[in-house]
């Protein structure tokens, strides 16, 4: 009596499992989902693996994203210090053009009085004596002051040369900053390309990956149940007696 009433629970227990099977199952049933199982396994490895891959050249470029960025504001502030030393050096020419146009119009007219008094002929110094003392220290002011101004001028055309050179060479160099900066911003925008293109290959790789597990995880627990299943059958079926053939589960070799 007791027997038999081990062998009912057996019974209804294995219905319980069976509900969503087949009629019919057997070994090489199971042995195909194992099979699908470490199939999709082994996909899913190879795409968690190319999944990390992704992410990891999405990193990389992340990175070159930003040191493209802060190259280019570094190239900005160059070009920012050029362009105000550009303004500076436009302003000292400026003034040095105005001094030196100052200068040779003093020296002209100091030549040209020097000219005047040589043509006219000295006063006497015992006729006009305050005259002649005005004309000696025209003379000596003149001799002084010519040279100092025919150098200052000089100095200042010098001057002037040397700060046309300095902004030839800033314009040159503004010019390189900008070529860089139009090259850097070509380049910002193919890795950005590129990491919207990463980006996305990333994201199908996770949803095929979660759609991956969730098959596995399913093709795994169909696999434990049927396994479960024949071994309880070959473990419990020859110890049931009285039981109807066909209640049983039928298994196919």
């Amino acid at each position: 009596m007791r027997a038999t009433c081990r062998s009912l629970v057996f019974l209804f227990s294995a219905f319980a499992l069976t509900a969503a099977m087949p009629e019919t199952f057997s070994r090489e049933e199971l042995d195909a989902l194992e099979a699908e199982r470490v199939a999709a396994e082994r996909k899913l490895e190879a795409l968690e693996s190319a999944g990390e891959t992704a992410l990891s050249d999405i990193k990389n470029i992340d990175t070159q994203l930003i040191a493209a960025a802060m190259e280019s504001q570094r190239r900005e502030e160059q070009a920012s210090s050029a362009e105000k030393s550009l303004i500076d050096l436009g302003t000292r020419r400026v003034s040095a053009q105005m001094k030196l146009l100052e200068n040779r119009q003093a020296l002209e007219d100091l030549l040209a009085a020097l000219a005047a008094s040589n043509r006219r002929k000295p006063p006497a110094l015992i006729v006009s004596p305050n005259k002649a003392n005005t004309a000696v220290r025209r003379a000596i002011l003149m001799s002084e002051t010519t040279p100092r101004l025919a150098s200052q001028s000089e100095e200042l055309a010098t001057e002037i040369e040397w700060l046309n050179e300095l902004e030839r060479r800033i314009r040159g160099e503004k010019a390189r900053l900008e070529a860089a900066e139009a090259t850097l911003a070509l380049k910002q925008v193919e890795i950005e390309r590129l990491a919207a293109a990463k980006r996305g290959n990333f994201e199908d790789l996770s949803g095929d990956i979660a759609a991956l597990k969730a098959r596995a995880a399913e093709i795994g627990a169909k696999e434990q149940d049927l396994r479960s299943l024949l071994e309880s059958l070959e473990a419990q079926a020859p110890s049931a007696p009285g039981v109807k053939p066909e209640l049983r589960p039928r298994l196919v070799s």
